[in-house]
């Protein structure tokens, strides 16, 4: 955290097929991250057949496992935001509407 400013980092998971949006401080990423990426092999491993597409970095990505029939079994995408101390990003704090 950078306690001149108050501000941190956060990453935002979504499951793009649950809908589920988790937040994440930076600090616990990391391990968070390699906990998503294996479990995205080891459900593309028991799929027999299916496709997997890792996509990005710890910073910004997504993963995708699609069964044998092409049904899509997991999506999930993440990115990082800068916060301030409510937990607001900063562009939004900052006027940016974009």
């Amino acid at each position: 955290m950078d306690e001149m400013f108050g501000t941190q980092l956060r990453i935002f998971v979504r499951d793009l097929i649950g809908g589920e949006l988790v937040a994440y401080p930076a600090s616990e990423w990391l391990g968070q991250y390699a906990a998503v990426i294996n479990g995205a092999i080891e459900t593309w491993q028991q799929s027999l057949g299916g496709t997997i597409a890792i996509t990005g970095t710890p910073e910004q990505g997504r993963v995708t496992v699609n069964d044998a029939d092409r049904v899509i079994v997991l999506d999930e995408q993440w990115w990082a935001v800068a916060v301030d101390r409510d937990g607001i990003p900063i562009s939004e704090s900052a006027g940016d509407r974009l």
